[in-house]
């Protein structure tokens, strides 16, 4: 009877240890989840800060790079406004020879070649400098409490297909002009034409950069405030995490006293148990004995019984 009340309670205790124990390692990981959230915080609210700042300065390097951008530009449009108002009175007077020799002199055709050629590096440069913008903004951009508008990466792309139209056209007005010196003069309206073409892309390109630098400084205005409110952003977060661990130690806490209580009440019940089982073995022993006696006593009164009856 006993053996199984002890058997049953060893399960019990084996329950209870295994609780007690697993209870102890969510209370000693709270803890630790506890340190490593304001650890981690500051460190990527410090990391998130030094991305921001990179994102920010690609941008303002932008803005800068697009600022030289715009004098090459508004050169070549000067150049190509004389040239369609040379060719425009040349189209009245085709023999004006002096007015040949202002339509687009070598040493403009050169400069044209040259501003062509700096604007369009220029705008590699910015590409490239926005395509590291770019690449930050998808890092940041997956963050759930940042939301950055996208950097102008399309008008970017826009400009430069522009500008390389631009340069096709300069060859072709280079040839258009030669044609036109050489005395064809079918070719004045061809020149006017092509001149009056890369002006208006100009005003086109021009207006685009504008855009793209107001694009960049509410980029730059955007990642400053969010820049401002990240270390708070983490501190919460911290925060909030630091009270979810603390409850659920807290609920450990309670656990690990509700169990070691049972263990301490479970551990007197085997006691007892111990301590009957040898108050039962000493009660069943002369019971036992009892019918032994009266067994060996009856047969010497049969038989002096018998010895009286014979006399």
């Amino acid at each position: 009877m006993n053996q199984p009340s002890q058997s049953k309670h060893v399960g019990k205790k084996i329950w209870y240890g295994a609780v007690i124990f697993l209870s102890v390692l969510v209370l000693i990981s709270s803890a630790v989840g506890v340190v490593g959230a304001w650890v981690l915080q500051s460190k990527l609210s410090d990391a998130t800060i030094a991305l921001l700042q990179a994102a920010e300065d690609a941008a303002g390097k932008a803005q800068e790079i697009i600022g030289q951008a715009q004098d090459p530009l508004l050169e070549i449009q000067q150049i190509s406004a004389n040239v369609a108002e040379v060719s425009a009175k040349l189209s009245q007077n085709v023999q004006d020879e002096g007015l040949l020799k202002l339509l687009l002199p070598p040493e403009q055709q050169e400069k044209l070649v040259s501003l062509a050629t700096k604007v369009q590096d220029t705008l590699a440069t910015i590409h490239e400098v926005l395509s590291t913008a770019a690449n930050l903004y998808q890092a940041l951009d997956q963050m759930p409490f940042i939301s950055l508008p996208t950097p102008g990466l399309e008008n970017v792309r826009a400009v430069e297909q522009t500008v390389s139209e631009i340069r096709i056209s300069i060859e072709e007005l280079k040839g258009k002009v030669a044609e036109a010196r050489a005395g064809a003069a079918d070719k004045i309206g061809v020149v006017t034409e092509i001149a009056n073409s890369i002006s208006s892309r100009l005003v086109e390109v021009l207006d685009k950069l504008a855009t793209l630098d107001a694009e960049l400084e509410g980029f730059q205005e955007t990642v400053a405030e969010v820049k401002a409110a990240v270390p708070t952003t983490f501190v919460i977060i911290a925060l909030l995490l630091t009270l979810v661990l603390v409850f659920v130690g807290y609920t450990q806490v309670e656990v690990i006293r509700l169990f070691v209580g049972r263990w301490r009440l479970l551990g007197a019940a085997s006691a007892a148990l111990l301590q009957e089982a040898p108050a039962l073995v000493e009660v069943a022993s002369p019971v036992d004995e009892a019918p032994s006696t009266l067994i060996e006593d009856k047969p010497p009164s049969d038989g002096s019984g018998e010895e009286k009856a014979q006399e």
